[in-house]
């Protein structure tokens, strides 16, 4: 099992899921009487997944497939419905209804959608490039909504769920750093140093809460691990954890009811602490003392979040490919595959993780 075949997979649950208007959880303020619209009448791009967020990611695990997978026809599927749903007027509207609401899907869908900006970016498919302009012309507003509200914020949300702050800063980072704008990696950079350099003794022992799909700790410990150099890092890595122990020790969750959208999320936690420690792990290096310990837990996790990212419940398959994907991309070279992603758990239609196992 390679990373393009496993990439295929987990993204056919995004194909399946961004043209598929319901069910869908619209979020929508009314500030006068209007007209009941339908999800692709208020979201013409991002209709799909159940949610904006979702498909927003969708859009970007669908455009990393046509990356990685290029030159196959699951590939030009994915160009093609990339090219349905993203038109140049149907992102224009996206981003008029994110500057009519500044405060919508901030920071998690916003911060997804400069994601989805940095994967255009990559592109080479001249089909891409020609819709590239309008998707940065949407990442730019997204940035600027974040821009406004980062410096309004006066402490970190340290929640592990969407509007948790560290995660959406490390993927803003990431987008920064590809980024013309001038001030956006300076901003996060000073922003991540406002709320978490001074931390000490994370409380992990406190995680999870039961809807968790991030951790609040980990995610910090990743973004760090990203602003912060390496010698830096090591003094405030000691502070923050003191003992690793407790990430060592960490086991993967098991949702008791995937059909339930709340309590899928341990999947996701599952993946997002795999990817978490593995990065924790790298920036530490082979020789440290914690690398073998958080390298197994790393191993541990991509195992579970990755079989049950299989699950047929819509509930999970309309998000858990992201971040089964996000996963596999984030640690290749530092996992592989065959390690992770045992053939016998990955053939189509078998072994996906029912709602009464792991």
């Amino acid at each position: 099992m390679d990373l393009k075949q496993a990439i295929e997979r987990y993204a056919s649950l995004a194909l399946e899921g961004v043209e598929r208007p319901f069910p869908y959880h619209l979020s929508t303020v009314y500030r006068a009487p209007l007209a009941v619209a339908t999800p692709s009448e208020v979201h013409p791009a991002f209709y799909g997944c159940f949610d904006w967020h979702s498909a927003v990611h969708g859009h970007w695990l669908i455009a990393l497939a046509t990356q990685v997978c290029h030159g196959s026809a699951f590939s030009e599927a994915c160009l093609l419905s990339l090219l349905r749903t993203l038109t140049e007027q149907s992102l224009a509207d996206e981003a008029s209804f994110l500057e009519s609401n500044p405060s919508f899907e901030r920071p998690y869908g916003l911060a997804w959608v400069l994601m989805l900006d940095v994967q255009f970016r990559r592109s080479s498919d001249p089909r891409l490039e020609s819709l590239a302009p309008h998707v940065a012309s949407l990442a730019s507003v997204a940035f600027d909504n974040l821009r406004s509200w980062l410096p309004k914020l006066t402490h970190p949300v340290r929640t592990g769920t969407h509007n948790q702050s560290a995660f959406a800063l490390k993927l803003a980072f990431d987008w920064a750093i590809h980024s013309d704008v001038v001030d956006a990696r300076e901003l996060i950079e000073s922003t991540a140093r406002r709320f978490f350099l001074g931390d000490r003794s994370l409380p992990i022992h406190l995680e999870p809460s039961g809807e968790d799909f991030l951790s609040p700790a980990l995610s910090e410990v990743w973004l760090m691990a990203a602003i912060l150099d390496d010698d830096e890092f090591a003094v405030w890595y000691r502070r923050v954890l003191g003992d690793a122990a407790p990430l060592s020790d960490l086991r993967p969750l098991v949702p008791l009811d995937r059909k339930d959208g709340r309590l899928v999320h341990l999947d996701g936690l599952n993946l997002s602490r795999s990817w978490m420690l593995g990065a924790l792990a790298e920036k530490i290096g082979s020789d440290h003392e914690d690398f073998n310990g958080l390298r197994g837990t790393c191993v541990t996790h991509a195992q579970a979040g990755l079989r049950s990212a299989l699950s047929v419940d819509y509930m999970a398959s309309h998000w858990l490919g992201t971040f089964a994907a996000y996963l596999l991309r984030e640690l290749d070279g530092f996992l592989g595959c065959e390690e992770i992603l045992p053939e016998s758990d990955f053939k189509l239609g078998e072994g996906a993780a029912r709602s009464d196992e792991i």
